[in-house]
């Protein structure tokens, strides 16, 4: 951290680097912000049994916990009586493709980076067909059911334990599952406790968007961008 309390932006050099993990809600798809709103108030509205609206504490105190750094939304949600089935259901109805459309930048710089490195991963805790169908809009590429600008991609549905992100465990199963090795390997999400559990293992972390001067501390990323459309902004030879 520099004296103004902002992250000190390093390079990366694209030799060190082999793998780039990418975060898909709220990373390389951008919710809209209406449609986050009304997911979460369905989810608590189960949660409780009853209809929850922004004015109750319930959604109240989800939202306190969700933006502290040291917890985040899925043990926001588990804190408050939910259960991990209940929480991927949520990221479902978020990310389905409807509230998603084709994004032309993103395709551009996917396209350009693997000209950075060897493998593109995308690590979501949504399942796996709401990931496909939502890549497959804003991307508008999709070839044989594989997604031509990603190698792989590892949802909540396929990890074993019942664990999911930001757990620690999710994100060893995933280096495994993908083969790779962490110190060769960079993180970027929108979440700082993403960034933390990535950078706990060993892989090089990005954090993307605005955050608290707090949240920027706990989680120390190596870059911090605007927006996933910079990341190649990151990169030296």
């Amino acid at each position: 951290m520099n004296r103004s309390g902002k992250p000190e932006i390093k390079k990366i050099n694209s030799k060190d680097i082999d793998t780039i993990v990418l975060g898909f809600d709220g990373t390389v798809a951008t919710i809209l912000h209406k449609a986050w709103i009304v997911t979460n108030l369905e989810a608590l509205s189960r949660l409780a049994n009853k209809e929850v609206t922004v004015e109750d504490e319930l959604y109240k105190n989800f939202m306190k916990l969700g933006v502290d750094p040291e917890i985040g939304w899925r043990k926001a949600y588990l804190q408050l009586g939910g259960n991990h089935q209940d929480f991927s259901q949520t990221v479902n109805n978020m990310n389905r493709a409807e509230h998603l459309e084709f994004d032309p930048e993103l395709s551009v710089m996917m396209e350009s980076l693997h000209e950075e490195v060897v493998k593109v991963v995308v690590f979501s805790g949504a399942n796996y067909w709401p990931v496909i169908e939502g890549l497959s809009v804003l991307l508008k590429d999709k070839l044989a059911g594989a997604l031509r600008t990603i190698d792989q991609i590892i949802t909540s549905d396929v990890l074993g334990g019942n664990v999911g992100k930001p757990d620690r465990k999710a994100y060893g199963q995933m280096l495994v599952m993908c083969g790779i090795d962490p110190r060769r390997a960079v993180m970027v999400d929108d979440h700082p406790l993403e960034i933390v559990s990535a950078q706990d293992l060993g892989m090089k972390g990005v954090l993307v968007g605005d955050h608290s001067e707090a949240a920027v501390k706990k989680a120390q990323p190596v870059a911090q961008i605007k927006n996933v459309h910079a990341l190649l902004s990151i990169f030296s030879d």
